[in-house]
């Protein structure tokens, strides 16, 4: 039985994973690490803290990518 609430739904048989997702496609990592670039300090770049968003993780994502590895 499934009844609404509030636009919320609910239903008796079926189960809900909340998963996190890192990387969700090349351009969408590549947006959110240069917009987190920009946010950083001139203290945080200063010390190298979110250095990380500068260097895109290509290779990685290419390797996941290519071993079509699903995770569900």
């Amino acid at each position: 039985m499934t009844r609404n609430c509030d636009n919320a739904v609910f239903s008796e048989t079926e189960e809900l994973k909340l998963l996190h997702y890192k990387f969700l496609g090349k351009d969408y990592v590549k947006k959110l690490y240069i917009d987190r670039a920009k946010r950083l300090s001139s203290f945080n770049k200063e010390n190298k803290f979110g250095e990380h968003y500068f260097n895109v993780p290509y290779d990685y994502m290419n390797k996941l990518l290519s071993e079509n590895i699903q995770v569900i």
